[in-house]
């Protein structure tokens, strides 16, 4: 068979393998999964960029628990994962991975020169906001329409 079905087989059993990690060296175990529908995008010619505003994205009071090294995001040359670890909801016990899935993405990027950061933002109604900013770096300068094609229910 040829190497790239091999890969695509690997792939299925170890979905992040031959993948970049960016940010925690290593994230809580929870089997409790939820999709994050909501995100900005922002086209550059050779950045791309996905911002998720954790109050206004996650729920409201989620930068208050989510620090970096609740935060992990993969790549591959055409493929990004996000995973964020934080409760469902404000208040609650229960640890969810909050999880952002594309595949393939509009184009191919750079995997090692990809950032993540988190950036905290101004307070709005007494409560500290953050955002999740990764970037993107694209292989050839093009603009993309949009970020990709959706695996965890997106609305893109």
């Amino acid at each position: 068979a040829p190497q790239a079905v091999w890969e695509e087989i690997y792939r299925s059993i170890n979905p992040l393998a031959q993948m970049v990690r960016k940010g925690a060296d290593k994230l809580p175990m929870t089997f409790l999964e939820r999709p994050l529908p909501n995100f900005l995008f922002d086209d550059g010619e050779s950045v791309a960029k996905v911002v998720i505003d954790m109050n206004d994205h996650m729920y409201f009071g989620s930068a208050d628990i989510v620090t970096p090294q609740d935060i992990q995001v993969y790549f591959g040359k055409q493929r990004m994962e996000l995973h964020v670890i934080a409760p469902g909801s404000y208040g609650a016990k229960d640890l969810y991975l909050w999880k952002l899935v594309v595949t393939p993405l509009s184009g191919e990027i750079v995997p090692e020169d990809c950032t993540l950061e988190v950036k905290e933002t101004t307070e709005r109604a007494g409560m500290r906001c953050g955002r999740i900013v990764v970037k993107l770096a694209k292989s050839r300068p093009k603009r993309w329409a949009k970020l990709g094609q959706a695996a965890t229910g997106q609305r893109i």
